[in-house]
């Protein structure tokens, strides 16, 4: 459980327990996680849901995705949704700028930066930022539009 290397009482990683069960490298990855000082139970969350809330909706969306995905890999063709987001991860695959911006980009737009909205909207943090990395979009993939135009140009 993720609790356990957590000391009770200082709410910090507990070294030992961490160097206990995980390899070195793990252990220094998880120990620079930040802990919350807030007493928040985890709950489950449909991960194919941007709020983390299951529906009929959100479930009959992933399983027509995956559908034509499966399809899609079996006659070796790109689905339509990946054609279009293949032309702009090539576009930024292939900037001339260091590979921590591209990256950085990349984890931006699949929301795995810890931005105010997403810690928002995974029920982390207690309100949303001024903006949202949703609220400025081009193409099908989501991304800040201070940056968009400093990376590719004007729209």
């Amino acid at each position: 459980m993720v609790k356990e290397p957590v000391d009770p009482l200082t709410l910090t990683w507990d070294h030992d327990k961490l160097q206990r069960f995980f390899t070195p490298l793990d252990a220094e990855v998880i120990s620079s996680i930040p802990l919350t000082t807030r007493g928040q139970d985890d709950f489950w969350a449909w991960h194919y849901e941007k709020t983390g809330v299951f529906s009929i909706r959100s479930a009959y969306r992933m399983l027509v995705q995956k559908k034509e995905n499966l399809i899609a890999w079996l006659e070796h063709t790109p689905s339509s949704s990946d054609i279009r987001a293949n032309e702009e991860w090539t576009a930024i695959w292939q900037l001339k700028v260091p590979s921590k911006i591209k990256v950085f980009l990349w984890r931006l737009a699949r929301h795995s930066i810890p931005t105010a909205d997403v810690l928002h909207r995974r029920h982390i943090a207690p309100h949303a930022a001024f903006w949202s990395v949703e609220s400025q979009t081009r193409g099908s993939t989501p991304f800040l539009s201070a940056i968009w135009p400093n990376v590719f140009g004007p729209y």
